[in-house]
Parts: structure tokens; sequence; C-alpha cells
């Protein structure tokens, strides 16, 4: 298994483990150039046909998953070999399987098993239009991930496959028993085993809804799946009859497409006997209806001026309805308001989409938020299409809460004109890596700092420093005005935190805190002489103190950034030649993490070793190992796991440790 302290591709550092299958190892992991969490998925590597078979696996995941565009499917960012094994980064997807949740609470309550099936068929649906379309084929609960704020995620695309017409038959048998359509298996030899298709999906889904809804585990004796309502009779016939065309053995009688069983869902109420009875009523009515349908044509058309008004009326009067239930907390009734307002009364208008996507915020479901008005903004004609107002705000918040710069981008990009979304448009290329290069974004970021500059103090300013300092972070290699940049925005972000006081202060300090120690690491690195190095290296070492400072004044849990500031201030004290605080820098970090400290040590012996190697020359055996035995010694006592450390099997083989103890 990896180290934890690892750093993969110079960036991604692994925090803690948090999973762990047969071939894999799931680690948390953060980005430390752009302070994002993101999963780590360890694939272990074993010389054997069953890893092949995996990895293939895990390449197919990763080549769908990096071309998928929705709310209930994660993203794979990169794919990393190193040390003989793979790593692949993903969306870090926090909460519980819905195995878990199953084992521990039992059936699921109807509402919410059909809003979950919602949203499962919504995300096969997107799968099965892509081009060409991807069968997911191993749909079950611990497939699923229940996030906090209550929206799902589907894991797990190892068996996925791009679909082909011209295939009579797939050449392996993947997905789980009981879950997995008949036409995925065939018997012992794989005979009888048919080309699996969006219908394989909708069979996996419906086996997972019986789960949720009953409890009852098809994939365990007596490995059947029996109507619903049979385990509970309070359950809709409407729901048991969409189950039960799910589950047909015979694709042909399921329903033949997700948008079908979507729609099937959306009206399940709709298929309960009470619902056919009370329709019988209906017909019996129908014809005196359409004698009096003629004369209500007239008087529609004489009143049409009069409804118009009365449905602004009507919309000025739901939005304060609406707006009064948020003050109460009555966030469902405050939601039902907004969207009868929308749905019923005007889809152009902002103020209803807007307080719902800020309940949504408040309530710590932004991703449900903008998954709902997305869909009104993908699924409106266009006179009825939310307006501008709307669009940028839902840009703005996938840039500036979820960072999801993919999303942030293509609703930027719908507002044609618009002077600031063309300011956003490069942001977000150059963050989502879009871009080629930060040349050609260099003149939109610059008209957008001094935009920025313009505004009045605002958590908003603040947010558009931070990415701007960003963009140019992403290239401070390429670039050699980008550290400059990183300083110069950095400052100005710095200096407006002083003034004011805002929710996220404190974060926002360390970030530019840290914008400004990588800045002035570089320029350092870069100087083109002794003396301008030295005034650099001073500057990290002022704006690492100032990090280091901020973090034990506000008593923050983020101690892992007094860590990496620790180990960049003693480099820092050894390019100014000074080693002895350098070494005092080490032993206090070294007191104060313990058994958290081991790039701390590792730090120290480095430094130590160095001091040897500009004493001694690179003779090792004349080295004196006064200082640095005790320090090895006391390391491995306090950290015993340092020595699977590959850094640390390095310094031990140098120096011969192992026999000098």
């Amino acid at each position: 298994m990896t180290e934890i302290g690892t750093i993969l591709d110079g960036k991604y550092e692994i925090l803690k483990k948090i999973g762990q299958g047969g071939m894999s190892v799931v680690y948390l992991a953060i980005d430390n150039r752009l302070n994002k969490q993101w999963a780590v998925k360890e694939i272990l590597y074993k010389n054997t046909e069953e890893i092949n078979v995996f990895l293939k696996g895990l390449e197919i995941e990763a080549n769908i998953l990096k071309k998928v565009d929705h709310p209930v499917l994660p993203r794979i960012v990169d794919i990393i070999r190193y040390d003989k094994n793979i790593y692949v980064v993903m969306d870090y997807i926090e909460g519980r399987t819905l195995t878990d949740i199953l084992k521990e609470e039992g059936a699921q309550p109807q509402e919410l098993v059909i809003e979950w099936a919602k949203q499962l068929a919504d995300a096969l649906a997107y799968l099965h239009s892509l081009n060409p379309p991807v069968i997911y084929r191993d749909m079950k609960p611990s497939n699923i991930m229940l996030k906090p704020e209550g929206t799902i995620k589907l894991i797990d695309f190892g068996t996925a496959k791009e679909f082909n017409q011209e295939n009579i038959a797939d050449t392996v048998a993947l997905g789980t028993k009981g879950y997995a359509a008949p036409e995925q298996f065939g018997d012992a030899s794989g005979r009888g085993m048919h080309n699996t298709d969006v219908r394989t999906d909708i069979y996996s889904l419906g086996a997972t809804l019986y789960h949720l809804i009953t409890g009852n585990n098809p994939s365990e004796p007596p490995y059947e799946m029996c109507p619903i309502r049979e385990w509970n009779k309070d359950l809709s016939k409407g729901l048991e009859k969409i189950i039960e065309k799910c589950i047909q053995p015979n694709p042909d009688n399921r329903f033949q497409s997700c948008h079908e069983l979507l729609y099937a869902l959306e009206h399940y109420e709709e298929l309960d006997e009470v619902h056919k009875r009370n329709n019988i009523k209906k017909i019996l009515f129908f014809s005196a209806s359409l004698l009096m349908m003629a004369g209500c044509i007239i008087l529609t058309f004489m009143g049409y001026g009069q409804k118009k008004e009365a449905l602004i009326r009507d919309y000025k009067s739901t939005i304060s309805i609406a707006n009064q239930y948020v003050i109460s907390g009555q966030n469902d009734k405050a939601l039902s308001k907004f969207r009868s307002a929308i749905e019923d009364m005007d889809r152009s208008k902002p103020e209803a989409y807007l307080g719902m996507l800020d309940l949504y915020i408040n309530m710590n479901e932004t991703e449900k938020g903008l998954s709902d008005l997305c869909w009104y903004i993908e699924h409106s004609s266009k006179d009825a299409r939310p307006d501008e107002t709307v669009i940028f705000q839902v840009a703005r918040t996938y840039f500036d809460i979820l960072h999801d710069y993919k999303k942030s981008l293509k609703y930027f990009s719908m507002l044609e004109g618009n002077e600031e979304a063309e300011y956003y448009i490069a942001l977000s290329k150059i963050l989502g890596s879009t871009s080629s290069s930060l040349k050609d974004s260099e003149i939109e970021l610059k008209k957008f700092e001094k935009h920025n500059d313009t505004l009045p103090a605002s958590e908003i300013k603040l947010a558009n420093y931070n990415s701007l300092a960003n963009s140019y972070v992403i290239y401070i290699d390429s670039f050699s005005d980008a550290p400059d940049k990183v300083i110069e925005v950095s400052l100005k972000a710095i200096n407006m935190l002083k003034g004011n006081d805002y929710e996220d202060s404190s974060q926002y300090y360390l970030k530019f805190y840290n914008y400004l120690v990588l800045a002035y690491e570089k320029k350092a690195g870069k100087a083109e002489n002794q003396e301008e190095a030295k005034s650099y290296y001073g500057k990290v070492i002022e704006y690492c103190q100032k990090a280091i400072e901020y973090v034990n004044k506000e008593s923050t849990t983020d101690l892992a950034i007094n860590k990496e500031k620790i180990i960049s201030m003693a480099e820092a004290y050894v390019q100014l030649g000074d080693i002895d605080k350098a070494k005092k820098v080490c032993i206090e970090g070294e007191h104060q993490f313990k058994k958290e400290a081991q790039k701390i040590y590792e730090t120290h012996i480095q430094l130590l070793c160095k001091e040897q190697e500009e004493k001694n020359s690179q003779n090792k055996k004349k080295w004196d190992l006064t200082e640095i035995l005790p320090l090895y010694q006391k390391a491995v006592k306090e950290i015993p796991t340092i020595n699977n450390s590959d850094n640390w099997k390095k310094i031990t083989e140098d120096l011969k440790l192992n026999e000098a103890e």
C-alpha cells in the first residue's frame, strides 16, 4: 500500500485510506496546488490474468467517466503510474452506499425510493444517449452512494461497455447475479448469453428498486422477486407494475428506454387501481364537457388579457408566500411554491429560480438545486427558457461553490455578448484544464483582474481573486511572469481581507499565504544572483510564519498547513545558509506533530546529510553520524511505519544506518 504523505505527480498528497477491495485501495488525497480533495484508487499490481481483466475494466471506467457530464455520475481527472502501481484520481464522494443503509435501516420509504429511481433512470438515459451508447451493466445498491446532502452518485464503472449493434454476444459475463439481467448470463459454458443493451440496465435498476423498497436482496435465497405488495400492502400498485415490467426475463417485455421508464416513474400514481376507477367516472362526464367546451373557447379569448394580468399577480403573490416559508424555516413548502411559480405561471422570470437556488444552497444541497435549475434550462423551449440572470447565477454557482469548471464553462458559454461571462469563460477553461495555454487567455485574465479591482469589497470579489491566483498557479512553471501575477493578486486579496470580516476569511488567508510561498519559492529558484535569491527566500519564511501564526491564532484544525510550512521554512533557511535555524524549525515541528511528523523527520535528516556533505564532500565514510543516528532512531521509534516510506528506505540504504545500529 502507498505510504500516507506520499505525493503523486507532484501534487496529489495521500491523506488517509478510506476503502479497500481485493485488488485496489482507495485513499483520500488533496491537490496541494488547488486545495481540492480527490479520491485516489490504487491498483495493487499482480502479474495475473485476474489483474489484467481488472485493469481492462479500469481502463474502460476511466475512458467512460472522462467524457461524462451528469450530476449522478462521478468524474475521473487523472491516471498516474507510480512505483509499478496505477493510481486513478477521481471525484471524492463522501457518504454511504445504499447497501449500508439497507443493512442499518431495512426497506426504504416509497417516496424516497421513487426519487432515487428518477435520478438513476435519468443518469442511465444520459449514458444511453452518448455516441456510442454506454451500458452500465452493474446497477445494485452497493454501487450507489448517498451523499450527506441527500443526492446520490453512481460508482464503479468497471463493468460498463460501449454498445455495438454489430455484436451478437458479449465476450464475458459481467454483473451481479440477482441484479443482472438474464441475458448477461448463460449456462455454465456461457451458452445463451445475448448482447446486452439499454434494456439490460432497466432490468438491474428494477431489481435494485425491488431491494430498496422491500429490503429483500434478490441475490440471496430464495433468489426471487415477487410482487412488492406481497411484502407491504401499503405500497403503490403503480410502482409494483413498474418494477414488474422492469424485471421481465424477455427484454422485449420491459420498458424499451430509460426515458419511457422515467415517464412511468413520474406518473406512477396514475397506474394505481384507485386512479383507474376515478377515470371511469370522468368518462361519464366527457360528452357533457365537450358541449361546454365550445362556449368556453369564446370566453377564453375574451378573458386572455385579464388572465395574463392575473398570472402576473399570482406569480408575485406566490414568490412572496415562498419567501415567507423560507423565513419561517418551512423549506419543503417554499420549494413547492417556487416550483409552482415556474411550472404553472412563468418559466422565464428569474425570481423563482434564484429563490429556489438560494434555498438549496442554504440547505447544503447545492448540487440538487443546480440539477433542478439545469433541467429547466435544458428542457424549456427557447421562448420559455429562464432568462440570462438565472443562467449566469447557475454558472457562477458551479464556478464559486462546486468548483466544477467544466459545467461553469458550459453555462457561461450560453451567454453570448455578456462581457463578464467572457472573463469567466477564460478562467473556467484554465481551471478546468481545457485551455492549451495561459497565453490564449492572458488578455481576458488581465481584463478580468482590472474589472474585479473596480468592484466593491465582497466575498464575490475575494472569490474572483482566488480564481485568478489559482489560474496563474497552474501555469507557474510555464510562464516567467506567472509568479509575479500570483503575488500581485494575492496581496490585493490580503489587503482586502484586513479591512473586512467574511465567513471564510480564515480559509482565504491561508490560501493566499500558500500562493505567496509557492510564488516566492519559484522566483528564488529562478533568481539571477544570490542576493536576489536570498531576498525571495526571506519572503518564503515570512509568509510561512504568517500562515503558521494564523493557524495557531484561529485554532483551525487544518494543521497539515503547518507541516507543509515548517518544511518550506527549513528548506528556505538551508538555502540562506542558516543550518542552525533550519534544524530548530524541524525540531519544533517534530515536537509538535510527533507521530505525524514523518515528512519533517525526512527533511531534517536530509539537511543534516547536506551539512555533512559540505564538510566532508561525498565520502560518506568520513561523515560524523553523532547527530544523524539518534535522530534516525527517534524517528523509527516515534513512527514505526516510516520504514515503509521509499524516501526513508533510500536514506537508510545511502547511509547504511541499519549497520550502524
